[in-house]
């Protein structure tokens, strides 16, 4: 009712409560409020007061990122890609999450793309040119970054925005090929295209919201960069994630390269733009001029 959203909030108050724990944030720093593990009722009253702006929660109200840098501490602690709170879905557990939530247009989303999605879209059946993934990553192959799980991760990316721009839901597409979009797409529309060219409708644009981010001066390598945790650094000494760690850096630097963005800012390259038709030509400096 308020308006806010549940994963934000929810890992805002997580920080908050770990700087407690810490003895980073005092009781006084929280108005009062013993926010100890399992307090439901001091969770309860500190969304009331991200709600109102009152006190503590007009500093939490805007997030982690920016409640750790007004405060002037718990920054490493702070589980946020580009200001954007990371949801529950661990990328401990499943690394394409690590590298959606870093280098997505729009970071910190499990919304995107990942090992989980692109195992369950069925892409191969699709698209003649994507080898078959096996049904379930296995904990003995998923963090070993391979060229076929790669190609389906910038497949699946772009798929996503495929699906979104013609209104379809995550859950619909994870049916394992049995939401032919391509087809339906066709048939609503009247056209005649390939699936392939779909995948290339996304990846154009994919381009366009990475464009747009540069524009408006954020540096996505830069700005969305991943907090260590997300990467198994520490590694937990307990738990089913125990000792679970992975490069998250090679992860991103091949995907990078897959996605033909330069490996230090993200940009787009003037090639890639080309390819796809979005870089500047002779005719569409004549239209713009004319």
């Amino acid at each position: 009712r308020a308006g806010m959203d549940t994963i934000s909030a929810g890992a805002t108050i997580a920080w908050a409560m770990e700087c407690y724990e810490e003895g980073l944030l005092s009781k006084s720093d929280l108005d009062g409020i013993d926010l100890r593990w399992g307090n439901s009722p001091a969770v309860m009253e500190l969304v009331t007061r991200m709600i109102q702006r009152d006190g503590i929660g007009d500093i939490l109200a805007d997030g982690s990122k920016q409640a750790a840098a007004r405060l002037g501490k718990g920054q490493a602690l702070a589980m946020h890609a580009g200001g954007q709170e990371l949801p529950m879905h661990d990328s401990r557990f499943d690394p394409g999450f690590a590298v959606s939530y870093a280098l997505e247009p729009t970071p910190g989303r499990h919304t995107n793309v990942s090992y989980q999605w692109i195992e369950m879209f069925g892409l191969h059946r699709f698209f003649k040119d994507l080898p078959k993934l096996p049904l379930f990553s296995r904990v003995s192959s998923k963090y070993k970054w391979d060229e076929t799980r790669a190609r389906h991760l910038l497949a699946g990316s772009n798929y996503m925005q495929f699906a979104n721009g013609v209104g379809a839901c995550l859950f619909g597409v994870q049916m394992g090929g049995r939401l032919n979009l391509p087809a339906y797409t066709n048939a609503v529309t009247g056209w005649d295209h390939e699936p392939e060219h779909y995948l290339e409708v996304g990846e154009r644009i994919q381009n366009l919201r990475q464009a747009f981010n540069l524009k408006h001066g954020i540096s996505p390598k830069k700005d969305f960069a991943l907090p260590d945790r997300a990467a198994g650094l520490p590694p937990l000494e307990s738990g089913p994630m125990k000792k679970t760690t992975f490069n998250v850096q090679e992860l991103h630097q091949d995907f990078l390269a897959k996605r033909d963005w330069d490996p230090h800012t993200g940009a787009p390259t003037p090639d890639k733009l080309s390819q796809l038709g979005l870089g500047p030509s002779d005719d569409q400096s004549k239209r713009r001029s004319t």
